[in-house]
């Protein structure tokens, strides 16, 4: 069943549920990190992306963006509005450039039995009260009158519908671009028809990177790099060893080998966060 929960006091729910990425390491994210952290984050309204394929499409935009995700929030309640600006705060809290707000998705409604009191009678009666006052002129009768009125309650059990919302947020750093790609190892497919079990398969060209700008292409498959066979789990350390140089790649695309040669900016990102 869904998790309700109340926003009240100085309770955050953003910080609360929130959860570092999986396989991110947030220490070396944000040593590469292109500017200092913000006073204030970029925020960005969002729809929720809920099939792998969204998600997929979500976290691969703010890559080509330059973004790499540092961790999500994700909650449900019974409430339609929440504060964007307790996502925000937890933005602070993280020295994020940017966060993600997903938009409130409806995910179902839940019905349950609760004890109420309600009205089952009321009498009104009214009541004269007669008061004396005594003055120079003798004494002075006053009479009012008041109702009162009398409510019988009972207890009862009545059934109540509650709406259940999810809410979410992402908290991305934007990042120093090294060779400025995403990449993934080879599949068995593209070992058979390449006839190598070394290289890899880009996923993502970030914006205005030194791959965007020697028109390196999403699929591209980079097999050698300065003649050295590209081994998946060295290549990020092999392009920060050659920050400020130039490198020489090959690459296959559509079946044909080319060779690109890629100016390395000086301050290379670490290993761990991305070529």
């Amino acid at each position: 069943m869904a998790l309700g929960v109340s926003l009240t006091g100085c309770v955050n729910f953003y910080s609360d549920y929130y959860r570092q990425a999986n396989g991110m390491d947030v220490t070396a994210i944000k040593a590469n990190r292109a500017a200092p952290p913000p006073e204030d984050p970029i925020v960005e309204r969002v729809a929720p992306p809920v099939t792998p394929e969204q998600q997929t499409a979500f976290f691969y935009g703010y890559a080509k963006r330059g973004y790499s995700l540092l961790g999500y929030s994700s909650f449900h309640t019974t409430r339609s509005t929440i504060n964007d600006q307790l996502a925000v705060k937890q933005a602070k809290e993280l020295q994020a450039d940017l966060v993600a707000i997903y938009n409130p998705r409806y995910t179902g409604s839940t019905t349950q039995t609760e004890t109420r009191t309600v009205p089952v009678s009321s009498t009104t009666t009214d009541v004269e009260n007669e008061s004396k006052t005594k003055g120079p002129r003798g004494t002075t009768k006053t009479t009012d009158k008041t109702s009162v009125t009398t409510t019988v309650t009972a207890t009862e059990l009545v059934n109540v519908s509650y709406d259940h919302y999810m809410y979410g947020a992402s908290y991305f750093v934007r990042q120093k671009p090294g060779l400025g790609i995403l990449m993934r190892d080879l599949d068995d497919n593209e070992r058979k028809a390449l006839q190598t079990n070394k290289g890899i398969h880009i996923l993502v060209v970030v914006n205005d990177s030194p791959a965007f700008h020697a028109d390196i292409l999403v699929d591209d498959v980079i097999l050698t790099m300065n003649g050295q066979a590209v081994i998946p789990a060295d290549f990020r350390a092999l392009v920060a060893a050659a920050a400020g140089q130039n490198v020489t790649l090959q690459i296959v695309r559509n079946g044909k080998k080319l060779t690109k040669t890629i100016p390395l900016p000086a301050a290379a990102p670490p290993p761990s966060a991305g070529a």
